[in-house]
């Protein structure tokens, strides 16, 4: 499946809403599957067996903070990228079990009045467990 169009994106940071354009493409058989939801998502997973699936995945942030110009510093924009895998379980189609781990990047760039400065962020390893209801849509 394909599609694109225009959507509005909530800016956390500066709490307005933005027009931007989206691209999604997701594609599956019954043993694997890609998801690309662009700007923000790309999902790649493989059927292991009946009941549990390996899941590596991308995911994309960037925000934008400006100050007023009274202030040394006048603009930082930050951009986060966090790759991971993971492993699903799903019990009798009741509930899900994840276990998995990811390492987030940052990338900053300060704009000062005088100088811009450029830095990368990666200081720490995360991982994740969740246990999931499912519940059935009829």
């Amino acid at each position: 499946m394909f599609s694109y169009g225009f959507g509005v994106y909530l800016n956390q940071v500066e709490s307005r809403l933005l027009l931007t354009p989206v691209l999604s493409l997701k594609i599956q058989n019954n043993k694997r599957g890609v998801e690309l939801l662009f700007p923000e998502k790309l999902r790649i997973w493989q059927k292991l067996n009946n009941s549990s699936y390996l899941e590596a995945f991308a995911n994309y942030n960037s925000y934008s903070v400006k100050y007023s110009k009274t202030k040394e510093l006048i603009s930082t924009d930050i951009f986060q990228i966090q790759v991971g895998i993971s492993y699903h379980y799903k019990w009798k189609d009741i509930i899900k079990f994840s276990i998995g781990g990811n390492i987030p990047i940052g990338f900053y760039s300060s704009q000062y009045k005088n100088e811009l400065i450029h830095y990368t962020l990666s200081n720490s390893i995360g991982i994740n467990t969740s246990i999931s209801l499912i519940i059935p849509n009829r």
